[in-house]
């Protein structure tokens, strides 16, 4: 059948119902009205489902990012465990030993250690340990979750070396490289 004869037959079908040329020609246009409405709303729906498939590839992303970075925070914590579990006392000690070197050979220039004690001991305990391991120059201080939170401390030992206007220049986490440091102290307190 071709269309012109599909039409007349669907307009014979609307003249059974008993109702005027008009009324009909009506209910065509509402007919016709809601297969666009249809049309429309299907073109949205395509619409949406291109812009679903470019977030879900975003968040595939995201979630790619996070599991790498949370591997990252993993790691980091299990190498400060083993540093901390392998002989802490001796890794303390020789940190110890570089920074009360540091202040005596760099105090002339303006340096000055700020030793901050995060193992929860009460001065009883932190004033002889600091006059028995030499370091009564060092300026010590109490340490808590703040301060940690704050300097964004996972791991100790972890030293920040700060620039006379406050500002850091670098971090160390674990045992310092002298020479590296030596370095950054260089550049920090310009020369002698």
């Amino acid at each position: 059948m071709d269309s012109p004869k599909r039409l007349s037959l669907g307009f014979a079908a609307l003249s059974n119902l008993g109702i005027g040329f008009r009324l009909q020609v009506a209910f065509a246009c509402v007919l016709l009205l809601m297969l666009i409405g249809n049309a429309i709303s299907f073109w949205n729906l395509n619409k949406v489902g291109d812009r679903v498939a470019v977030i879900s590839t975003t968040e595939q992303r995201l979630a790619a990012v996070l599991r790498v970075n949370n591997g990252l925070l993993m790691l980091t914590n299990r190498l400060h465990r083993a540093a901390e579990g392998q002989d802490s006392r001796r890794f303390g000690r020789q940190a110890q030993m570089l920074l009360v070197a540091f202040q005596k050979e760099y105090r002339s220039r303006g340096f000055q250690v700020v030793a901050v004690s995060m193992y929860g001991e009460g001065p009883e305990i932190l004033k002889p340990f600091v006059t028995k391991h030499g370091m009564q120059e060092f300026k010590t201080v109490m340490g808590n979750q703040e301060v940690m939170t704050k300097f964004g401390l996972v791991g100790f030992p972890t030293t920040l070396i700060v620039d006379r206007d406050g500002k850091y220049y670098s971090r160390h986490e674990g045992l310092i490289d002298r020479a590296l440091v030596e370095k950054e102290l260089e550049a920090v307190l310009g020369p002698p």
